[in-house]
């Protein structure tokens, strides 16, 4: 066996035992495992001795680390976990909305941008992605995308909110930049965000439609993972603007923000899902009113729709 790691669930299939077996085989040290990053992983060199009896290593307990995490990992998996994939704060509202309300479910959130959340649906690595991904061709956000990052998958699109892009700039503008079009000036230096997010792929579109090429722009590499970073790079004086959401300047008292297009935030959930009750939940509270209430109530956010389920093409 080479050196890699596998997880319990796959130790598991290995032994032909079940999964909690597996972790109480960890607690107990039969089994030597390690704590990489949120997760046990078991390698495989350490399974090979178990299932060869080695004795030359002496059975030693876990850390006590090592046994509280098992312990944990073995709660939180025992149940009926879902895996919300995306960037927004109202992806972690209704994650803690939903735990506080149901004890038979985990809802994870997965920080990923549109595009690589998708994927990850596709892969099956998560069960509800989130996107804002704006198509020049059409004008639209996420309905012409999907056909082509999900083939084959059957799904439901509900949307959750409405956000505005613009740029951040300097208080008082002091560069007077005013649209995607001064990307062709070359006195002006610009924070982007990282491929695959829905801000990354807006721009690109906005390039393509403009013909201004990215490599001519001051600072197009320079990547940021989040609106706030790009927020607070443009107050620190490391470039000149950022593309990004209303909400994230709020909170930035050197920024000004600059409307430029209104976008869509939608959910995507497999249609085989949306029947269950984990996910009924999901889809109910977006539709709940106090809920939306909370949603506007943090600012930047229009809520009209929220909740409705959007015809696919």
């Amino acid at each position: 066996m080479n050196n890699d790691f596998l997880t319990p669930l796959e130790v598991a299939e290995i032994l032909k035992l079940k999964k909690n077996t597996v972790y109480e085989m960890i607690k107990r040290g039969d089994i030597r495992a390690n704590k990489l990053g949120k997760q046990l992983r078991i390698s495989r060199s350490d399974l090979e001795d178990f299932l060869n009896g080695q004795s030359t290593r002496p059975k030693a307990a876990p850390s006590p680390a090592i046994a509280a995490f098992s312990s944990h990992e073995q709660n939180t998996e025992s149940k009926n976990t879902v895996i919300i994939c995306g960037k927004d704060t109202v992806l972690d509202m209704i994650c803690e909305k939903l735990n506080y309300q149901n004890n038979d479910v985990s809802y994870l959130r997965l920080s990923k941008g549109s595009y690589n959340a998708l994927f990850a649906l596709y892969n099956k690595e998560v069960q509800v992605a989130t996107s804002h991904l704006w198509d020049a061709s059409t004008d639209t956000y996420n309905v012409t995308y999907l056909p082509t990052l999900l083939p084959g998958m059957s799904i439901r699109l509900f949307h959750i909110v409405q956000r505005v892009q613009g740029f951040y700039v300097k208080k008082g503008n002091p560069k007077n930049i005013k649209g995607f079009e001064d990307f062709a000036r070359d006195d002006i230096i610009f924070a982007n965000r990282e491929k695959g997010c829905g801000t990354r792929i807006l721009l690109d579109e906005k390039l393509k439609t403009l013909k201004i090429s990215k490599k001519n722009i001051n600072g197009y590499f320079n990547e940021k993972t989040s609106h706030l970073d790009c927020a607070t790079a443009v107050a620190l004086g490391s470039c000149d603007f950022a593309l990004g959401s209303e909400r994230a300047a709020g909170g930035l008292a050197d920024i000004d923000f600059i409307p430029l297009q209104k976008e869509s935030l939608d959910m995507i959930i497999p249609a085989q899902y949306v029947n269950k009750a984990a996910y009924k939940s999901i889809i109910s509270l977006l539709s709940d009113t106090d809920f939306q209430k909370e949603v506007a109530a943090l600012g930047g956010y229009d809520i009209t729709g929220m909740g409705n389920e959007i015809p696919l093409l």
